[in-house]
């Protein structure tokens, strides 16, 4: 399994734990989110601006986000995270997720 390390602004790490928190998302759940999505989509999940402006997510990418199937891979990777195991999915089983 995979070890990622990244620095970021405590500000930063703080305000982004509340929001996973509220979504019943875990960091780890979240960034393994992420890049599932950019796996799927072949593209980041979002529009980046130069002004660094954000935008919220529709009802449609929520809800394709965060669809049963999604939110079951996550809570089993997370489950499988606090038990100390390893976490492990093949392309094949990325690119099954909707």
């Amino acid at each position: 399994m995979a070890e990622l390390t990244i620095k970021l602004d405590d500000n930063v790490q703080n305000q982004a734990e509340t929001v996973f928190k509220g979504l019943g998302l875990t960091v780890a759940a979240a960034v393994n989110l992420f890049f599932q999505q950019t796996i799927a989509d072949g593209e980041l999940p979002f529009t980046p601006t130069a002004t660094g402006e954000s935008r919220r997510m529709t009802d449609e990418e929520y809800n394709r986000y965060f669809n049963p199937v999604n939110l079951a891979v996550l809570e089993e990777s997370d489950r499988q995270a606090k038990n100390g195991e390893f976490i492990v999915k093949t392309m094949k089983e990325l690119e099954s997720y909707e």
